[in-house]
């Protein structure tokens, strides 16, 4: 799960930090309606990382793709795109719904982490975008 993989990259971090990067030129057709990270700032390799996710659909959802991109100590790495029915259970139907997850964060990163995860329909529509900028320790 891409997501998962956004939550294993941050959770050794400080100064960590996570938004909405829709934009009124690339709007997502999904609401955020509750978005954090805990803990917010500073965590110990190895612990666990959760990130709090409520977002509301207004239309059901068949299929589609999750664009991940990475930037490691201001370095670009090779976006990955994979199935968005890997991250969410398929079909969704419209309403709200928890994208709450958590994981451990293996030993070993350091410096500075940036994600971009776009979730995209099968029409290549936005549905959700994601951002987060942390240091690592």
């Amino acid at each position: 799960m891409l997501l998962g993989f956004l939550l294993v990259s941050l959770s050794t971090l400080t100064n960590a930090a996570i938004s909405n990067c829709a934009t009124p030129a690339q709007p997502s057709l999904f609401t955020i309606d509750s978005l954090s990270q805990t803990p917010s700032d500073t965590i110990i390799a190895g612990q666990n990382m959760t990130l709090n996710l409520l977002y509301t659909s207004p239309t059901m959802v068949t299929g589609g793709s999750v664009t991940t991109s990475t930037t490691y100590n201001f370095l670009p790495l090779t976006p990955t795109v994979t199935d968005l029915c890997d991250s969410i259970e398929c079909p969704l139907n419209p309403g709200q719904h928890d994208g709450s997850t958590t994981y451990p964060f293996p030993v070993g990163v350091s410096g500075t982490l940036s994600i971009k995860i776009v979730w995209s329909n099968i029409d290549s529509l936005q549905l959700l975008c994601l951002k987060s900028t942390i240091k690592a320790i």
